[in-house]
């Protein structure tokens, strides 16, 4: 397998920044795991030169000679779920392909009595993203929602044993 050469990547670097920037989460088709290895070798600074690039590169390589093989395994998982999302919306934007704007949601019935509760499986699976960084402004908002609920429920428990008091 040929060696990377120093343009691709800086061009790899740039991708990687751009898709970790535009909030596609085309990165959690990889592990977590995966995701910090891809990261640790193509992440650069955010105003860093091609220079300090291939010099943060070449650091790299001296401290983790396996790091750009596994790094260059992941980046190609990463760049065909590019290809295959762009062949996917290109083939949806073709006239030829039927667009279907009305379409109902899956519903589960009501269940009546004696049925079983489980009537239809679903499988819903969730994918994270690893951050370089966390977002201060998320865990403000996480914060504060939880003393939201924690205040509703010590309120609602005041009020039961207030109730509970009177009765």
């Amino acid at each position: 397998m040929p060696r990377l050469s120093n343009n691709d990547y800086v061009t790899r670097c740039r991708f990687i920044r751009k898709i970790y920037h535009d909030g596609s989460g085309i990165l959690s088709v990889l592990p977590y795991k995966h995701q910090l290895v891809t990261l640790s070798y193509y992440w650069s600074g955010e105003d860093w030169t091609v220079e300090q690039m291939l010099e943060n590169r070449s650091q790299l390589d001296a401290k983790h000679p396996s790091l750009s093989a596994r790094a260059g395994k992941h980046f190609g998982v990463v760049q065909a779920e590019v290809m295959t999302r762009l062949a996917s919306e290109q083939a949806s934007s073709s006239p030829t392909t039927p667009s279907v704007t009305d379409v109902t949601p899956l519903r589960a019935r009501r269940r009546r009595r004696g049925e079983p509760a489980v009537l239809r499986t679903r499988h819903i699976s969730v994918r994270g993203v690893a951050r370089r960084q966390p977002d201060i402004q998320k865990l403000a908002i996480a914060f504060l929602q939880l003393a939201e609920m924690q205040s509703a429920r010590e309120q609602a428990e005041r009020e039961a044993q207030g109730h509970d008091e009177a009765a």
